[in-house]
């Protein structure tokens, strides 16, 4: 009798212990690749916007970085201080400044309990901070959040000197991992090969435009990472060959009228004007081709004539304007919905990365100020539409053979730091596309130490190369040493503009070639031994012939030819494969061009 009943005692007990457990279980969230920021005074920031009590945190490091203590986690983290709001000088290197905050990122698995206390914080990586440089709006750097919020997100944050040709953006981009074109003025019609249209552009800095257009246009060449918003993502358009829709209610009337938009779905009209300018395209760019003023005393002490224009009345033909679907770009509260429409609407399975980012069709807000957005109609190259707003306003473009490169109509780094009144934000989803862009800026920083690893004869046999993005199988790989004497030559050469002139005919059935996001990529389909293809690649002017021949071991034989002399150099590499494994590989590089070569058992 007494040990049934110390036994149900025993039971009573022990179930209770699991209900607390469960309890405990129950009321902790946990935060995976949280990304931390600071501790200070016991409180950790993580994830730009989240703060929590450490105080009774324990820590564990599966890195083998030694952060075994609070103390030493906050000793890596540094103390956060603020991006010097300076613009980088055009001559001197890239300067992050004398910072105390540190200089590694460090991301940690969370589990936060009651009282957002933090129980246990268990580091999963570590690794240097990557740079991320902003272009400016106006010659004083002032509220910069997208600075702050990519340094709480794990990278470096500098604001870059204007430019004024690709020479000088090339020399700046490979400085630095990630470009971010932030908004401001209405873009030159001329860039695009228009004039005006009534309420379009207006207020254009040619100086800021051609600077813009010079990075935009030197990062897709360099695959260095980069992010477009509102002005940022139109420019984007623009430096790939396309053009502007240049007012968006403006744009709605049109449609209406047209009968493309339903009458019904006009939901609010913006006051007649009673004159507007009209600037024809001869106005905006002048004889030569140069482009003209608007009134930017900037410009005009840069050598740009004032563009002449004509006041006309503004009749019914041009006003009122008009809003549809409730969506109001410029105004209002400042946010809208981007979701499916009638007719068009939301994120599409088209999308390489924003579907991704979001995980799903629509965003219940985004932040949004902006009357011009990318013409669909008009689109640059290589340039693919992943989201609409339901009225047909383009709000993202993405370049889908670069590494990352995006552009979104709406200002993601708006809320980076915290949240509107205005409206219910998800905070997490709003740092996301900034979080997303300094993960791709530390995936090229990764691809640069990689590259001088291999120029210096240092890359390991066995590599993963899946991490870093790179398109290779890799169930073998072997790599050649010292083949990269000629770096400096093809740096200079744009990326995603190589093409295949040919292979060896003889062959030709046995091979296929092609250009993935400025890889170069080989394959031998049909298992044909001791045979040797030759791929030719041109770009500029320059030209890079490949000579592989699979016979146990791998040879290669590289030629760069220019109009001035020839470079040859040869080396070879044991494959260190048998013909047991599925696949045999070869990748290397050619100043920032990766060449993958595989060959198909």
């Amino acid at each position: 009798m007494k040990r049934t009943a110390v036994f149900a005692l025993m039971l009573v007990a022990f179930m209770s212990c699991m209900a607390l457990t469960s309890e405990a279980a129950i009321n902790a969230s946990v935060f995976k690749d949280a990304i931390l920021f600071s501790i200070v005074n016991d409180v950790l920031r993580f994830n730009s916007v989240h703060t929590a009590d450490v105080s009774v945190a324990t820590i564990k490091d599966e890195t083998g970085s030694g952060i075994t203590s609070i103390a030493a986690l906050q000793a890596v983290l540094g103390t956060p201080d603020t991006p010097p709001r300076v613009f980088q000088s055009l001559t001197d290197p890239i300067n992050i400044g004398n910072r105390t905050l540190g200089s590694k990122a460090v991301t940690a698995t969370l589990e936060i309990g009651q009282n957002n206390r933090v129980r246990s914080i268990t580091i999963t990586g570590i690794r240097e901070r990557p740079i991320l440089g902003i272009s400016w709006s106006s010659t004083n750097v002032s509220n910069a959040t997208a600075a702050d919020g990519f340094e709480r997100l794990g990278g470096y944050a500098v604001f870059l000197p204007r430019v004024s040709n690709a020479e000088e953006a090339r020399a700046i981009l490979s400085q630095i991992n990630g470009f971010a074109a932030t908004g401001g003025e209405d873009w030159h019609p001329g860039l695009y090969q228009e004039g005006t249209t009534p309420h379009g552009s207006q207020g254009w800095n040619i100086l800021r435009d051609m600077s813009d257009l010079n990075y935009l246009q030197q990062a897709v060449s360099l695959d260095v990472p980069l992010m477009g918003y509102c002005r940022g993502k139109q420019g984007f358009n623009i430096a790939m060959g396309g053009g502007l829709i240049q007012d968006v209610p403006y744009h709605m009337l049109s449609e209406v009228r047209a009968g493309r938009i339903a009458q019904n779905r006009v939901t609010g009209q913006l006051a007649a004007t009673t004159t507007h300018r009209v600037y024809r395209y001869e106005d905006v760019v002048d004889s030569t081709g140069k482009l003209r003023a608007y009134s930017n005393t900037a410009d005009i002490n840069a050598g740009y004539e004032v563009a002449p224009y004509t006041t006309v009345s503004c009749d019914a033909t041009c006003s009122p304007r008009c809003q549809v679907d409730g969506l109001i770009h410029s105004g209002g509260i400042s946010y809208h919905k981007l979701a499916p429409g009638p007719d068009v609407g939301g994120i599409l399975p088209n999308s390489k990365w924003v579907y991704n980012i979001v995980g799903d069709t629509n965003m219940e807000w985004v932040r949004t100020a902006h009357h011009q957005f990318a013409n669909p109609n008009k689109l640059g190259n290589g340039i693919t539409i992943v989201a609409y707003a339901s009225d047909g306003v383009v709000e993202a473009i993405e370049h889908q053979d670069s590494l990352f490169a995006v552009g979104v109509q709406w200002h993601p780094e708006a809320n980076v730091l915290s949240g509107p009144t205005a409206v219910s934000l998800d905070l997490d989803l709003s740092t996301a596309f900034l979080r997303e862009h300094v993960r791709y800026a530390g995936i090229h920083k990764d691809r640069k130490a990689l590259i001088n690893m291999f120029n210096n004869g240092e890359l390991p046999e066995e590599f993963d190369f899946d991490k870093y993005e790179f398109e290779v199988d890799n169930s073998c790989l072997t790599y050649t040493d010292n083949i990269v004497d000629e770096a400096t030559l093809l740096s200079n050469a744009m990326l995603n503009g190589w093409t295949i002139a040919g292979v060896d005919p003889q062959i030709a059935t046995n091979w296929s070639a092609r250009v993935v996001g400025g890889a170069v990529v080989v394959t031998l389909i049909d298992d044909v031994e001791d045979e040797t293809v030759t791929v030719t690649l041109t770009n500029s002017g320059l030209s890079k012939k490949l000579e592989i021949t699979f016979s146990g071991e791998i040879t290669i034989d590289t030629e760069t030819d220019t109009d001035t002399d020839t470079n040859v150099r040869r080396s070879s590499g044991g494959s260190g494969c048998s013909a047991a494994h599925g696949y045999l590989a070869l990748a290397f590089f050619m100043g920032a061009l990766p060449f993958i070569i595989s060959r198909r058992k």
